[in-house]
């Protein structure tokens, strides 16, 4: 590879003596780990001497810490030794000290985390009010998830995707994040679980509330919707499954292509607009009320 090149990849060289033997990369940015065997804590700890420029750290591809010889060590070294890190990416072994560390990276502006079992509940609390978060992506792939920091006051976008054997409560879930312009949702939340449960599920009705609290949302699209919403959230009409969502006004919301499966239509309106007879469903909640007071609110 040539000196002047913005990203170094360790699988690029076959050993740390060959890497060594390139350095200093006085103009690469971006390093990414690559699950190569040679990039261990040493490296990680001495990483920004040998790119002075260094801004972006990926550690997505390593598989799980412990199958490395990168430990919560070499990445805390590394978040607390690079003064000028702005983008962070690790998908295995998040924990409680990392996201302290990441917190204490006072220049940060993008972070993606995956979140496995080995987080506690309340290890994103460090991360909140946090200065200078812009773009936040997390997944979410533990039984239990983690609760999300209280307020980023300046998150712009904000990427969540839940795995199919998470419980995930949608209800209130969201940080306060007067900022936040984009949201993007994958949803397959409890999508293999036995039992999943529908109440704090991301129905229609929940996720035009959670749009609805976000003052400054600009876009909202869903790339995979849970199939518990689309089969508790839908009626039959001429041989399709209707569902329909209501974006407040001024948001546009839109569904990836696998958002649903065949046969499923989306019908989309906004808070000021009349819902027509044809396409009304019912609340699910009113559903399950023994009181006969139910009646159809237009969206679920």
């Amino acid at each position: 590879m040539t000196r002047t090149a913005r990203v170094v990849r360790a699988s690029d060289h076959r050993s740390l003596e060959a890497f060594a033997a390139q350095t200093p990369y006085r103009y690469a940015e971006f390093f990414q780990a690559n699950n190569v065997a040679w990039v261990d804590d040493e490296v990680l700890r001495s990483l920004h001497k040998v790119m002075p420029r260094l801004r972006a750290v990926d550690l997505s591809h390593v598989g799980t810490l412990e199958g490395t010889n990168i430990t919560s060590k070499g990445v805390k070294a590394i978040l607390e030794s690079s003064t000028s890190l702005r983008v962070y990416h690790q998908y295995s072994g998040v924990m409680s000290s990392i996201c302290s560390a990441i917190a204490a990276a006072s220049v940060l502006t993008t972070l993606s985390l995956r979140i496995d079992e080995s987080i506690v509940i309340d290890s994103l609390s460090p991360l909140e009010d946090h200065p200078t978060l812009k773009h936040l992506s997390l997944r979410f792939d533990a039984y239990t998830a983690p609760e999300l920091p209280e307020c980023l006051p300046n998150l712009e976008t904000l990427s969540i995707a839940v795995g199919p054997y998470t419980d995930f409560n949608w209800d209130s879930v969201l940080p306060l994040c007067p900022c936040l312009k984009a949201l993007t949702i994958d949803d397959r939340c409890g999508d293999e679980l036995y039992n999943p449960v529908v109440f704090g599920a991301l129905t229609p009705r929940t996720l035009n509330q959670l749009l609805a609290d976000i003052p400054s949302l600009e876009t909202c699209h869903l790339t995979r919707v849970a199939s518990v919403v689309y089969y508790a959230c839908t009626t039959c009409h001429d041989d399709e499954r209707i569902i329909c969502y209501r974006a407040p006004p001024g948001v546009s919301l839109t569904f990836g292509p696998a958002a649903f499966p065949p046969g499923f239509r989306v019908v989309l309106d906004v808070d000021t607009a009349p819902l027509p007879l044809a396409v009304a469903v019912w609340d699910y909640e009113t559903l399950t009320d023994l009181d006969a007071t139910a009646v159809p609110l237009g969206y679920v």
